[in-house]
């Protein structure tokens, strides 16, 4: 199950300009069947926040590059 989505954003030389760490809320009340949709909702939630962060709505340097990190529960530790 997905915990959290980390997006970071680095200049030409790989050091980090901005991060943004999402905890993304879905409906565990299905047990360990998490439902598509919920999983879809919430990502889609993630970038529409990431989109309006302010920091980001300035212009990154030209050669920059970003990473997306997904952190995951693993189904023992539910």
């Amino acid at each position: 199950m997905v915990e959290r989505v980390v997006v970071i954003f680095y200049d030409k030389e790989h050091v980090p300009i901005e991060k943004f760490v999402f905890k993304l809320a879905v409906n565990q009340s299905y047990g360990s069947k998490l439902e598509e949709a919920d999983l879809e909702f919430a990502l889609r939630a993630f970038l529409i926040k990431l989109t309006v962060a302010e920091p980001v709505t300035k212009s990154l340097p030209s050669g920059s590059l970003f990473h997306l990190v997904i952190f995951i529960l693993s189904k023992g530790l539910l």
